[in-house]
């Protein structure tokens, strides 16, 4: 019987899993309301930060965590670095004020020392403490923290140094300015990951986080997204890249895999297009709506929507069932469980070629 880090790895190469593996995209604010405790004593705490992300590790058991165990601070580390001022908040996930009020001060942005800039070295030293503590099953059954890391993306590393309002507009005024830009945050992104590679090992999986690309056009992000996002998955062969947008991603499908990526996290897709137009070389992950339907619905209505999910994009493997982006705070305990009966029961549907009624007993 295979582990759950074995199945959800037998879907990224493509083949049939039994059951689907249900995947939770983690981060602060929702697991840290599972938990009932305040953001601000999770960001910056490695003891509180990595027992909360135990605590729903082992609660809900049979689902693949997405980070997982990881040092977590929401989308600042990398702008933090670059020399944004963070805002903490009490409850809340942190914010980057924008750095560049002009494009004047571009040619004098280096990129950041990983071991001495912004946040960068407090979350080196969060990986390390994990890596003190972590129980050894967690890695070999789960397959967490051993050769992973994370990055945001060139864009979005842009948009807070800039101001996503002004990006846009950066993009069409001052493409050479920004394609400079773009150089400088990626020589950065590349030195923070090697960074983390080498704390955790050698990359076996790595996170890029881009939403840009679903907000501007398919000329637009030919040209400021995607060779960024090449070179820094052309850094990385041996590991598997997952690349994370939970916005519009119709316009740009057949590009994913052409930039490096072998997992798609997407949200806002029409998931039969994306499988029928790169699930035979991308895994898809998601796209399960978590505030319209994850949030507010029954647990049925959540099995529904899941079983949709599964009959259009799970034959053949290269599936992974999941939110299309994190979970929405307050989300229900038994809308989670849900996703799993959902999985469980199209399994029981396919071994006996027939419906079935109700819910799965014991899976908690």
């Amino acid at each position: 019987m295979p582990t759950i880090y074995e199945n959800f790895l037998d879907a990224i190469q493509h083949k049939e899993t039994h059951p689907v593996p249900v995947v939770g995209w983690d981060n602060a604010v929702p697991i840290t309301r599972l938990a009932g405790i305040l953001a601000k004593d999770y960001y910056r705490n490695p003891e509180v930060k990595m027992m909360i992300q135990k605590q729903v590790l082992d609660e809900f058991a049979p689902i693949r965590w997405v980070p997982g165990f990881h040092a977590d601070y929401g989308v600042v580390i990398e702008p933090s670095a670059f020399g944004c001022r963070i805002k903490w908040f009490e409850d809340d996930s942190p914010y980057a004020y924008p750095l560049l009020e002009t494009l004047d001060r571009v040619d004098r942005l280096r990129p950041p020392d990983p071991h001495q800039d912004g946040l960068m070295p407090e979350a080196l030293d969060q990986y390390r403490y994990m890596w003190q503590h972590i129980n050894p099953r967690y890695i070999h059954e789960y397959g967490y923290l051993r050769g992973f890391a994370l990055t945001l993306g060139p864009l979005e590393t842009a948009a807070s140094l800039r101001g996503y309002g002004n990006l846009m507009l950066d993009l069409y005024d001052h493409p050479q300015e920004i394609k400079k830009l773009l150089e400088i945050i990626t020589e950065g992104l590349l030195r923070w990951l090697r960074a983390q590679q080498e704390v955790n090992g050698e990359l076996s999986f790595l996170i890029l986080v881009d939403h840009v690309p679903g907000n501007i056009s398919l000329a637009a992000a030919r040209e400021f997204a995607f060779p960024y996002f090449k070179v820094i998955f052309d850094e990385f062969p041996g590991a598997i890249h997952l690349y994370h947008n939970e916005g519009r991603s119709d316009h740009y499908l057949p590009e994913i895999p052409e930039f490096g990526a072998h997992v798609f996290h997407c949200g806002k897709v029409t998931l039969a297009k994306a499988k029928s137009q790169i699930g035979d070389r991308v895994c898809l992950m998601g796209n399960l709506d978590a505030n319209e339907i994850l949030l507010p619905g029954t647990p049925e209505v959540v099995k529904n929507q899941c079983r949709e999910k599964l009959q259009i994009a799970a034959h053949g493997g290269g599936y992974l069932l999941c939110t299309g982006g994190a979970m929405a705070p307050g989300t229900p305990r038994k809308n989670i469980w849900a996703m799993v009966e959902a999985s469980l029961e199209f399994e029981h549907e396919r071994r006996n070629n027939k419906p079935t009624q109700g819910g799965v007993n014991n899976v908690h």
